[in-house]
Formats: C-alpha cells, structure tokens, sequence
C-alpha cells in the first residue's frame, strides 16, 4: 500500500537516506533495516519532471536500484496526483503484467508536490533513444500491451466512477476553442491560413463528436499518453513492453492510445504502420475474449480519434508546456487527419 504519511518530495535532493528508509519502511518494503548509502545517477529533466536512478545500500539487505521521479510544481495537479493514483489502484494482472507499478507514490497541492518510486529495470529493459522510434516488431509488442490493457477494462460499467481516471483531456477538448484565438495570434504566419481554417472547423466539432463517442462506446481504460518512450521493452522479445508515466489516464475508446502512438510518425510510415498495428491490436483484443469489435469499427474509432488529438497541442500550450511538446503536434496534425479523411467527420 502506498503510504503518504510523510510527505512527498519536492525535489529530487530531499531524497535522503532517512527520507528513503522512511517511505520505503511506511511501504512495507524495508522492515527494520536502514538506508545507508545513495548512490545518484545523473539527473534528467524533461518538460514535466526531474529524474534519476538511485542505487541504495541497506544494512540487511544488500543494495537495490531505484529510479525516482519528482514533478515540476505547475504540473503536480494537472498530471502527478493522476499518475499517484493510478498507482493505488487494484489492477487485474493482465494489467499489472504490462505496467510497471510504484513502489511508493505521494502528492500533495499546497504546496505542490509529488514523487513516485520505481523499481529500476534497466538491466532488463531498454527504452527508446530519444524520439527515435523503435522497429516495427518492437512497435507491434507495444500495441499489443495497449490492447491487453483496454481488454481488462472492455465496456467496464465502473469506468464512469473510480476508474474514470483524469478529467483534464475532456475539460481540454472543451477549452481549446477558447484559447486558439490567443495561441492563434501569438503565432501569426507562422501558422498558415488554411490549417488556421481547418483548427477553427475542429475545434468547432470536436466536443460534440467526443461526447457522442463516448455515450455509444464501447469505452475502456486508456493510457492516454502512449508514445514510444512511455514504453519499456524487454530484452526477452517473447514479452510484452512495460507502460510506464500513468499520468493522464482515464475513460476513452481503445483507438485514442493508437492515435496518439502514430500521430509522431512520419506520413509514409504512419501510412505503413497503420494496417498492421491496427490488425495486432484487433487480434490481441480477440484473443483476450473481445468479440464483436470489426476492423471496420476500429478504423472509425482510429480517424475519429486522430480528429479530436488535434485539441492537443493547444491545451499543452495553454498549459504553458515548452513548445517542443506543443508545436511538432500543432503543425503535423492537420496533415495527418487530411491523409485518414477524418474531416468527414466535420462534414456529417
């Protein structure tokens, strides 16, 4: 059981040895011992987080590696108190088999803070370099983990619930109309007349087409951040991937986890991938027992998808994200949904 009891870190320093025995302790995963030494990695930051992998010695039982994650301020409402709770959820095991679950987790909102504690895999999983995406075996195990993950929680009533997961995705796509006039301004020519066009149509749809999905399901659990990095992969290539950052969870349509993988992928290798991913995915939820899903009902879910992700890269911007996360999105995304023919959708 994750234990909240003395506080989350608010920075990656006040990861000290009797600030780790304690919440490990409070987790039940260190008994009497006592943390003795820290060895650090190098720190990373990335546009929500600072981490870094720990190797702590105990004082009975030998060392163990640790990888720490601690949130950005601004961010620990919007994204880590959704990932801590994501972690204190009873997962099925088909779940649990495909994620890599904290071993203590913790936020708080005044002051804003958050941390989570992982077990460090490193020694038998690899990640993505960068941007740079994985081959197609290797993109096909990951929709396969997506798929495990979406049949554990197939048209589950209890999705409108506790497992309803964060709100911030549905209060975005309602938003973004308000804040592309800005966004809109603020970029001026940089941003063309005719994608300025097909954002405003967008944006215009987008809410009501997401609602009307929604109440005719079927909906799942969805992971709602699935790129390649969030992806740990095993050097055994007979086991599936690990998902890891649940920070943006919630109810949604399976096809949303595969929109977003794809929608980084260049046109031509979108266009290849496409095909075979959907028909890995369609395959894995048959064999988890999903019947009555055609390929013709994916691919529908899959267009209508990529159409509502394209309120994305507004909201992050709105958020005050760097642009690195907003812009590649804000610019490739009406291309995208141009080659599925998803302003059809716009049309109906």
């Amino acid at each position: 059981m994750l234990d909240n009891a003395s506080g989350p870190a608010r920075s990656l320093d006040e990861l000290s040895p009797s600030w780790l025995g304690a919440r490990l302790r409070g987790a039940g995963l260190l008994g009497d011992g006592q943390v003795e030494t820290i060895e650090r990695g190098p720190v990373i930051e990335t546009p929500v987080t600072h981490v870094q992998s720990l190797r702590i010695s105990y004082s009975d039982q030998g060392q163990v590696a640790l990888f720490a994650k601690v949130y950005k301020p601004y961010l620990v409402e919007r994204m880590a108190r959704w990932e801590v709770a994501f972690h204190g959820l009873s997962l099925p095991d088909s779940v649990r088999q495909v994620s890599v679950g904290a071993l203590d987790a913790a936020w708080q909102g005044d002051p804003p803070a958050a941390h989570l504690l992982f077990q460090d895999l490193s020694d038998t999983h690899w990640s993505t370099d960068g941007w740079l995406p994985p081959g197609v075996a290797d993109v096909t195990r990951a929709v396969r983990t997506l798929a495990r993950v979406h049949a554990a929680y197939w048209e589950e009533g209890n999705l409108s619930s506790e497992l309803a997961g964060s709100p911030v995705l549905a209060n975005e796509v309602e938003a973004a109309a308000d804040h592309f006039p800005r966004l809109s301004a603020m970029l001026g020519d940089r941003l063309s007349d005719a994608d300025r066009g097909f954002y405003e149509r967008v944006l215009a749809a987008a809410p009501v087409l997401r609602r009307e999905r929604m109440a005719r399901g079927p909906n799942t659990l969805i992971h709602d951040d699935a790129h390649y990095q969030n992806f740990l992969f095993p050097n055994d290539t007979e086991v599936l991937p690990k998902l890891i950052d649940w920070a943006s969870w919630r109810a949604g349509w399976g096809a949303e986890d595969l929109a977003l993988m794809l929608a980084v992928c260049s046109e031509s290798r979108r266009a290849a991938l496409e095909p075979v991913l959907l028909d890995a995915y369609l395959r894995e939820l048959r064999d988890r027992g999903i019947c009555g899903y055609t390929l013709s009902d994916l691919w529908e879910d899959y267009r209508l998808a990529a159409l509502v992700l394209t309120t994305r890269a507004i909201a992050f911007w709105a958020a005050g994200t760097s642009a690195e996360l907003w812009w590649p999105k804000l610019v490739r995304m009406p291309g995208v949904i141009r080659a599925l023919h998803g302003e059809a959708f716009l049309n109906a």
